[in-house]
């Protein structure tokens, strides 16, 4: 049932003079509930904790009352009991429940220490003092006060469980929060564990598109020819990510350069970071080196990356010329971005700019702008097979160019594919051909 606001407020200060008077080791009853289960990150799966909080002052004498944690089909796995009462017992204080791996992630101190048995694909939390409950993913035991379990597919590492503040005061927890429903009362959050002392806990994550080792493959390209690809860094914690000192080592460090300066701040929430890495391949065959970039996350100091580049020689027979820069495709001029999945076929050879009809192959700039969604183009002689590797990484809504050289058909064409989603403008710009 639930019990009006401001009568609860009132039975709660009754109750909170009672409490001064008498002083008790623990009360039967708290106004308090479970706000927070988080499981733990991919690289700290036992970085655990539960939080609970007050709705009404006076709730912080927990002496003797414990949460207890059950695994999916209703067995209890853990009873962690308060040996003492804490001290900060105003309205919305919170209690920190936590591992010792949890503490040391978060930076913050725990008012009551647990081991981490609690498990991402199912299971329940009380809080004895006020019997309230919550279950997740594939909980199986009584529905009693849990209703249906929140997040039937799991709970996913990194985030939060974290109860709803909106159904009463907003931001304020209230018993109108409490429906007894865990699917209904709680929403996927990033993690913020408050102990009793006020103090919100945070991480630095880091993260990144390839993830470590990747490799950053740049695929093949002439001898001398400079390619370039892209490395997207993302903060995926709750505090101020930083990535600095990018030491190229490996086999062939000298073929690769870092073309993004360095240190690298990524605020929490903030977007992507964009690294641009060059390979300059110096002979032919596979040029493979690393690049090891440092971070303040804790759990990741240093990574690593695969660098992959080969070095072709030029087409037998063929000798390379330049021509001054020539405009040669701008999809903003008609026709429209090119959409993902789709092929768009240029003629370069013969066209608009000085490059004949029998050139074999072209060096050109291959800029993208205005993409809708993170991507990457691939160019490719029509009529031919589409690369593994791409011509340009990109993210949404950033304006980017790279060098490429391209092969074309036997009518001088090319293909742009642009993948996996969305769209994007492509700008052709050619500089010299081979034949």
């Amino acid at each position: 049932m639930i019990i009006p606001r401001m009568s609860v407020r009132l039975f709660g200060l009754v109750a909170l003079v009672w409490l001064t008077c008498s002083r008790p080791a623990a009360t039967a009853f708290h106004f308090m509930m479970v706000v927070e289960v988080f499981p733990g990150v991919a690289l700290a799966p036992n970085a655990q904790y539960v939080e609970l909080q007050m709705w009404s002052p006076g709730q912080n004498f927990v002496l003797g009352h414990a949460v207890q944690v059950f695994n999916a089909a209703g067995a209890l796995v853990g009873t962690f009991t308060f040996p003492d009462n804490v001290p900060n017992g105003a309205d919305q204080a919170s209690i920190l429940i936590a591992t010792a791996e949890a503490q040391s992630l978060f930076g913050v101190t725990a008012d009551l220490a647990m081991t981490p048995v609690v498990n991402p694909s199912g299971g329940k939390v009380c809080f004895t003092g006020s019997g309230d409950c919550v279950a997740w993913c594939n909980y199986t035991g009584s529905p009693a006060g849990v209703g249906a379990p929140f997040s039937p597919g799991g709970l996913p590492l990194g985030q939060a469980m974290q109860r709803r503040l909106d159904r009463g005061t907003p931001g304020v927890l209230d018993p109108e929060d409490d429906v007894d429903d865990s699917a209904t009362d709680f929403v996927s959050s990033a993690p913020a564990p408050r102990n009793n002392g006020n103090v919100v806990g945070t991480y630095v994550g880091y993260g990144s598109t390839p993830a470590p080792p990747g490799p950053v493959a740049f695929g093949s390209i002439v001898v001398g020819f400079p390619l370039t690809r892209t490395l997207t860094i993302q903060e995926t914690g709750t505090a101020t990510l930083m990535v600095s000192n990018p030491a190229l080592g490996g086999g062939n460090p000298g073929d690769y350069a870092v073309v993004t300066g360095f240190p690298i701040s990524i605020a929490d929430g903030a977007a992507p970071a964009v690294v641009e890495l060059r390979c300059t391949p110096q002979a032919e065959g596979p040029r493979p080196a690393t690049l090891a970039l440092t971070t303040n996350d804790t759990l990741r100091p240093t990574v690593v990356y695969d660098l992959t580049c080969a070095g072709d020689a030029a087409p037998p027979g063929l000798s390379y010329f330049t021509v001054s820069p020539c405009r040669a495709v701008d999809t903003r001029d008609g026709g429209g971005p090119v959409v993902a999945n789709v092929d768009r076929t240029f003629t370069i050879g013969g066209g608009s700019c000085p490059i004949p009809l029998t050139a074999k192959a072209v060096s050109l700039n291959v800029a993208v702008t205005q993409p809708t969604a993170n991507g990457n183009v691939r160019l490719f002689p029509a009529g031919g097979a589409v690369p593994t590797s791409s011509s340009i990484n990109y993210v949404a809504g950033q304006t980017r160019a790279n060098n490429a050289v391209v092969g074309l058909n036997a009518q001088g064409e090319l293909t742009v594919r642009c993948q996996n989603q969305g769209s994007t403008h492509v700008i052709l710009d050619v500089n010299g051909y081979f034949e």
